[in-house]
């Protein structure tokens, strides 16, 4: 792993293996999670909700066939952070699908501009370390998922979500489920030196 968070090369890293690939991730998929954390549930989240959101985006990155790194995937994923969502971008910018609405009005624009920007320092340290660790191999997948067997790629807090995708459930206010026919197999992790 290179450059996780400033820590010495022989410190503990993970390998999180899938039936596709195989990701260790380093320091900027680290920083992309925590601010999709951060954006998602803000900064008092619980660490049930942080490990679920960690988890479903683990799950969607190395079970769908794409070569998106794991902070790729949270940017892609993550409407706080994602850059189509930014006042240049694909859905906000002059002509976008949602320009003039309320979902891109200046403070929603402001607020995923700064989150998009922020830097470790600025980060809760409560989500700093819960990110470092599951980076780290520390937080292992959560029971949540295992109850009714339920396997998460995806969370949304919609009204109605519940009803269209009724095998999730809820965890910290948001709706964690499978969205789709991921790829057979499920991933596993190690720690590794």
């Amino acid at each position: 792993m290179s450059n996780f968070h400033g820590l010495p090369a022989e410190y503990l890293a993970a390998k999180f293996i899938g039936p596709k690939r195989t990701l260790e991730l380093d320091d900027v998929d680290c920083l992309w999670a925590a601010r999709g954390i951060l954006g998602e549930g803000g900064p008092h989240v619980d660490d049930e909700t942080m490990g679920a959101y960690l988890w479903a985006i683990l799950r969607r990155c190395l079970l769908m066939p794409n070569t998106l790194s794991y902070g790729a995937m949270w940017q892609e994923f993550s409407q706080p952070i994602n850059p189509k969502w930014r006042a240049d971008g694909k859905f906000c910018k002059p002509g976008g699908a949602y320009c003039g609405r309320a979902e891109c009005d200046p403070s929603r624009l402001a607020r995923r501009e700064r989150f998009a920007s922020m830097h470790w320092d600025k980060i809760p340290t409560q989500i700093a370390g819960h990110v470092l660790a599951f980076g780290m191999g520390l937080i292992y997948a959560p029971k949540i998922t295992e109850i009714k067997q339920v396997k998460i790629s995806n969370w949304a807090s919609y009204p109605g979500v519940e009803e269209k995708f009724p095998w999730g459930l809820d965890i910290g206010g948001e709706w964690f489920f499978e969205d789709q026919n991921l790829l057979d197999g499920d991933i596993k992790s190690q720690v590794i030196q």
